[in-house]
This record gives C-alpha cells, structure tokens and sequence, in this order.
C-alpha cells in the first residue's frame, strides 16, 4: 500500500483478519497506541542521544517531544492519523522527525531485503528492535498480521512491519548489552604487568579494575588522582563478579564536592573529608606492605 498524506503526519494502516473496515477494538486500540508510542520514542532517543541499550531510561524532555496524538481514524480499512502533540515539532530536522523517517525507512529497506538483509538499518539499537519485537503480541492477541506506516516528509512510501519482518529484526537484533556502573573515587594503585588498578571509591571500598593496554596512559595519567570509571561488569559461569575498564576520566578537587551531593543522597558532606583521611591511610599502607587489596593487583 502506498500512502499520500500531509507532511505533519503519520498514517498507520492495520491489517489482518481482527481488523474490521473503521473499527478497531479499545482493547487492540490502546495496546497498539502504546506499543507505537514506544517504538517512536526509543527511535527518537536513539536520534537525539544515541544508541540506548534496551531497559535504558529515556529523559523526559525525550518522551515529551515524541509524544503522538490519535486525531482520525479513517473508514474502510482502519487508518489511523497520528501528529505530534508539540505541532512545532513535526518538522523533518527536529529529532522527532527524523525518528519517524528513519524508522519507515529502515523498515523499508527490511521490506526490500527481507531474509538478503545483512545488518540492521541506521537508527535500529537493541531498544528500538526490542519494541518492535514486542509488536508480536500484539498481532498473536487481536487479529493484526500487518501494520503500514508512512512518515512526516510527505512522501510515498511503503513502510510495513509483519511477520516476516519481524523474523528478519530477531535474527538480527543485537546481543543483550553488558551491564555498566559507574565508580567514583581516587585511583591509588596500578600494575602494568597484570594490567589491573585499585579505587577507592567515596564511601572506602576499593575496586580493583583490570583494563587494556588502550587505557595505559589514561590510567597512568590519573594514578592519586580523582576519577570517574566506567566499567562493565560480567558474571562467569560460577558467578564470580568481574569489572573491565571502558572508560576513565580525571576529576578535579574542587569538582569532587559538587560531584558527590549530586550523585546520591546516602553520601553526608562529611565523607569527603573521612575519604581523604582513608585515601592517605590507603596509600601509606601500600607503600608501605603488600596487604590484599595491593595483591590482587598481581593476581
């Protein structure tokens, strides 16, 4: 099906034997409207923010701008007229604009390719894969086999998503993302050798860190220094908990005591001054003995 529409909106057209010509159930109507929502506003994140792993938060400044409105549906066939709920949004360049076109372009090219498809189209991460992967209930539940869609640019363009492209995006989809924390505190050790560094983060525990020879410098440069460390962490097969550097950065002094009242409540004004107190003591005491923090460094 081709759709001609105007170019501050979206057609959806449903098919499938639960569909009936300028009726849809409330039932289907509400699971399919949220299902939409979802898929629209993980494309616009992914445009605005870029690639966010499945799970991942979406601002609220995000889902305000992706947010659609229901204005018509259209008898025969049940066509369904969605527009932005912030009209000065539905331009091509705003985020949300381009979302919507690259999601019907994207499911172009999968209608085009099929089974031939080699990798996801532009745009297409974990979260906006997972949200049209959830379409599948909604078909199997109300009758709907296919859903055509055309974006805001106006142009005619043949959009659909069923079965068989559902097939292709699940092949496709992209592994469960690994899990990251973010570790905040003052890097008091490093080991070349076994490639692995100690910190202690604000509240005194210490966190050894293995890394690659990519971060050697990083990691050298910031030796006693505050940091901000990214890692992933992995859990093996006996459930042992292990922690891969995947990104570190310096963090001022006087940047700590804004950064912390910032990051959680938990952590009293107060454990600035203990931290410097334990990050002394820490560094004395490797100096000075290797105690167990210092030998996993060499394990």
């Amino acid at each position: 099906m081709t759709i001609v529409k105007a170019p501050n909106e979206i057609v959806i057209t449903l098919e499938g034997p639960g569909v009936r010509p300028g009726r849809i159930s409330l039932a289907a109507l509400s699971v399919l409207a949220e299902a939409i929502q979802r898929v629209v506003t993980r494309m616009t994140a992914s445009v605005e923010s870029g690639s966010i792993r499945k799970g991942g938060r979406v601002s609220r400044q995000i889902a305000a701008e992706s947010e659609l409105d229901l204005t018509s549906i259209e008898t025969g066939s049940v066509t369904l007229t969605l527009r932005p709920s912030q009209e000065t949004l539905a331009r091509d360049r705003s985020a949300l604009g381009k979302a919507v076109n690259n999601l019907a372009m994207g499911l172009h090219v999968v209608n085009e390719q099929g089974d031939d498809l080699k990798e996801l189209p532009q745009g297409f991460d974990s979260a906006v894969v997972r949200a049209l992967l959830d379409l599948d209930e909604l078909y199997r539940q109300h009758g709907i086999t296919q859903l055509s869609l055309a974006p805001f640019d106006g142009s005619k363009v043949e959009a659909r998503i069923g079965e068989p492209e559902l097939r292709v995006l699940e092949r496709l989809q992209p592994p469960p993302p690994v899990p990251q924390r973010e570790i905040v505190g003052k890097l008091m050790a490093v080991n070349h050798k076994t490639k692995k560094c100690i910190v202690f983060d604000l509240s005194g525990h210490h966190h050894v860190i293995p890394f690659d020879a990519t971060y050697a410098d990083d990691v050298d440069k910031s030796l006693r220094s505050w940091v901000e460390a990214v890692v992933t962490e992995e859990s093996s097969e006996e459930g042992v908990l292990t922690n891969t550097l995947e990104r570190i950065g310096r963090i001022r002094d006087d940047e700590i005591d804004e950064l912390a009242p910032a990051r959680t409540t938990k952590w009293p004004r107060s454990v600035l001054r203990t931290l410097q107190a334990k990050a002394a003591e820490a560094q004395a005491m490797l100096r000075e003995r290797p105690d167990a923090a210092h030998n996993e460094l060499d394990d």
